[in-house]
């Protein structure tokens, strides 16, 4: 699985910054402070929806769509940052940080003839991250961080929360997945917001897997792990707090019985009996000064 992982994970060097400026309607609150593993969410839907309209007016302009509350503008390549392509750049989620800017984190498509997202199953999202901040009337752009990362699948990065990585280190987790053939994956990334270039702390951590969509009478070993995971002090002092990942889950295996069966015998059943094994473990992550590795007990998630 991690092999599966890492295709959909590279990350990059994050691009220039420039300073533009737009017309805002209403101010920002004044700035939450982060706690780990707690994304900082608006209480109203319809208030996050029209503060990023805004943010993506500012960032944008008329290339902004209210209709689809997207925008068909260029960044930098993917591929070749030396370059500029169009992409379709929807928003995912924001939030103000302690020091007053505001962040926005938009996913990026290729566009299709018609303008529109066009995205395959093995496509991943394009990560791309602003920083704003409000001086009253206008919303200011202060960084742009364009297509930096890769992660998740059918163009979409996945969900999108925001943590505190350590006491002054406000940091962004992205919970990632891909699903085919009856399996379902799924793994974190974390990003440091505070760092001049954003990049994937994680190099991509399971999470879960299960193959329960693949799971037929002929199928020898059928699995569930799902994983918990938290920031927490880190016991050697470094950069960032310790992760760690509280797993839990079962495998099942066909019954002595149904092990006893032929493969022809197996197909004509709708189902069989299997015993089912509880499985649980705890794993504990530290920053070694490029990304966190596994320090403490054991991920236990099945790879593919």
């Amino acid at each position: 699985m991690k092999a599966l992982f890492g295709a959909l994970l590279c990350a990059s060097v994050c691009a220039c910054s420039r300073t533009e400026s737009v017309a805002a309607p209403a101010a920002t609150a004044s700035a939450p402070k982060l706690q780990a593993n707690v994304a900082v969410v608006p209480k109203e839907q319809a208030s996050t929806a029209a503060t990023m309209a805004q943010l993506m007016v500012a960032l944008f302009g008329r290339q902004y769509r209210s209709a689809s509350g997207d925008a068909l503008a260029e960044l930098a390549d993917s591929d070749d940052r030396a370059l500029r392509s169009m992409y379709v750049i929807t928003p995912v989620a924001h939030t103000t940080l302690p020091d007053g800017s505001t962040v926005l984190v938009a996913n990026a498509e290729l566009p299709d003839d018609q303008g529109k997202a066009s995205s395959s199953h093995a496509s991943p999202g394009l990560l791309n991250v602003f920083f704003l901040k409000h001086d009253g009337a206008r919303w200011q752009v202060l960084k742009r961080h364009e297509n930096i990362d890769t992660v998740g699948s059918s163009g979409q990065l996945g969900a999108v929360s925001f943590v505190a990585l350590a006491y002054d280190k406000p940091g962004m987790a992205i919970t990632y997945s891909w699903m085919g053939q009856g399996y379902l994956l799924e793994g974190l990334a974390l990003f440091d917001l505070s760092a001049p270039a954003i990049t994937n702390l994680t190099e991509g951590i399971s999470l879960h897997s299960d193959n329960e969509g693949a799971c037929e009478t002929t199928t020898k070993k059928c699995w569930s792990v799902d994983g918990k995971w938290r920031m927490v002090k880190a016991k050697t002092p470094g950069s960032y707090d310790d992760l760690v990942v509280e797993f839990s889950g079962h495998t099942a295996v066909p019954s002595p019985a149904a092990q006893t069966l032929t493969r022809e015998q197996l197909e004509a059943l709708d189902n069989i009996e299997r015993v089912k094994t509880g499985v649980q473990a705890t794993a504990r992550y530290a920053f070694d000064g490029k990304a966190y590795q596994l320090a403490e007990g054991a991920n236990i998630v099945p790879e593919v």
